[in-house]
């Protein structure tokens, strides 16, 4: 970090590397002179010590905690590590003494653990092994607690979270480096949005995403989105998920659950046009909305997009199916299912157009995929235009174990073409269907506990464009009906 903008600082005099200096910045803003590295450290009052860690608030970015290479300041009171909160109307910080528990003995570094209550760990260097150790400490606590038991009672030098494992690790002087269990976080904080915001940066996320009613999350410029083992991201009623351009993946080579979308059971859709224009959703009593566009990437989820509100247990509730998917030129892949449609009475304008299904590598957890596509009980929903696909040798991936482009019960919907080369005034001459390749199933659909009488038609049973159509039927087709494919 190069401060040598801020002339009030002399870095030729060694008097200075005595002294704490801590300089914050504000996303272009300035100080009172002009310089957009702001120096706080005159509002420490009595510290005259090196800062040897700050860490940031994930939650609050006016929150911030230091430690010190040293366990007295110079009015003789014990400051292992302080916390500081910036009013963001004055800029000016509040800083307290955060050291209460802790040993008397320097601290070499602090770290937060995502998705707790402000839960720190901190590791103190000590004068020797009496007083070394890791502590941690969260706001429900009024002092610093060790670690004990767990990681060594030692001259503790840096420590560090491995979320994927779970484990906290800690490298000591002298006495090697340990690992242990991270305590559970057991009602983990979700990052809500509660205002239009844009994600254009990568991003690990350990918690659950939910975008309030309200609310429009814009995902784009080709960040990359990883997201943690069994999290999810939650689109309410109201709210919209745009991802254009982007990826939305996994962590640590385990699967997350997928994008869940909100609806209303017994309201009618809007147009198309409203939704891809952007003016809906408008309020809390409109569908929450999924976008994809732009060449977008979902990949690695357990269940991709669902409308659906699922429980703790595994129950959707249906008073909240209805949400709208609308997917364009972009993939989905190696999802145990990439989008689950769930019952709606009334017309679905969900629309999936030149995207790509597919499945190009054994899935996570030893997972098998499923259905790309899966819908029960809904109607006029659109495919145009897209390829479903499994491209992994035969070998063991035989039969069912290579999942279905789309598997539907009691539903109806779309499967069409489109006019790639068009012929004025109203032909055409290249066409572009939906392409299903080695799959156990293409397109599977079925009526369940229905019976099926055909009695006195012209066609019992009729369908064009279609092959290797198999019926399956426990009743007596009667009479002379015909079932025709073309």
């Amino acid at each position: 970090m190069d401060l040598s903008g801020n002339p009030s600082t002399d870095w030729n005099n060694v008097n200075y590397y005595k002294r704490l200096e801590l300089f914050v910045h504000y996303n272009g803003g300035v100080d009172a002179a002009g310089y957009d590295w702001i120096d706080v450290s005159p509002h420490l009052v009595g510290v005259d010590e090196f800062i040897t860690s700050v860490i940031v608030s994930p939650t609050d970015p006016n929150k911030i905690w230091i430690t010190f290479n040293d366990w007295l300041d110079n009015n003789g009171n014990q400051q292992n590590i302080y916390i500081g909160v910036r009013n963001p109307t004055t800029n000016v910080w509040t800083w307290s003494n955060y050291s209460n528990g802790l040993p008397k003995a320097p601290t070499n570094k602090v770290i937060y653990q995502i998705g707790s209550n402000d839960k720190l760990f901190i590791a103190v260097d000590g004068d020797d092994y009496k007083t070394g150790g890791v502590y941690y400490r969260d706001n429900s606590m009024s002092s610093w607690v060790e670690y004990g038991g767990l990681l060594p009672h030692s001259l503790i030098m840096d420590i560090e979270i491995d979320y994927c494992s779970g484990k906290i690790g800690a490298a000591t002087f002298g006495s090697g480096i340990w690992e242990a269990k991270l305590p559970e976080v057991i009602s983990a904080l979700k990052i809500e949005i509660n205002s239009n915001t844009s994600w254009t940066v990568d991003k690990d996320i350990f918690q659950d995403v939910v975008i309030k009613s309200g609310s429009t999350l814009t995902i784009s410029s080709g960040a990359v989105i990883n997201m943690g083992s069994n999290r999810r991201i939650t689109v309410e009623r109201g709210a919209r998920l745009i991802e254009d351009g982007a990826t939305l993946t996994n962590l640590c080579g385990a699967m997350w659950k997928g994008i869940e979308v909100w609806g209303y059971d017994n309201l009618i859709h809007p147009s198309i046009i409203s939704v891809l224009s952007g003016s809906y959703p408008a309020s809390g009593s409109d569908h929450g909305v999924v976008l994809i566009k732009g060449n977008s990437l979902i990949e690695n989820s357990n269940n991709g997009i669902s409308t659906s509100k699922y429980n703790d247990v595994g129950w959707s509730d249906p008073e909240y199916h209805g949400g709208i998917i609308v997917a364009l030129a972009s993939t989905f892949k190696n999802n145990k299912r990439s989008i689950e449609f769930l019952s709606f009475a009334n017309e679905n304008i969900s629309e999936f157009i030149g995207c790509t299904f597919l499945t190009d590598d054994n899935l996570n957890e030893g997972l098998l995929p499923n259905s790309h596509v899966t819908m029960w009980a809904v109607k006029g929903v659109l495919f145009m235009s897209n390829t479903f696909e499994n491209n992994l040798p035969y070998g063991p991936k035989q039969g069912i174990k290579r999942g279905k482009g789309i598997y539907s019960e009691e539903a109806t919907y779309d499967v069409l073409r489109v006019c790639i080369t068009p012929v004025l005034p109203c032909g055409c001459s290249e066409w572009e269907g939906n392409t299903f390749k080695e799959l156990y199933r293409g397109i599977e659909a079925r009526s369940i506990g229905v019976d099926f009488k055909f009695t006195k038609a012209i066609y019992g049973a009729w369908s064009r464009g279609i092959y290797f159509i198999q019926i399956k039927a426990e009743k007596q087709i009667i009479g002379n009906q015909k079932i025709v494919f073309q």
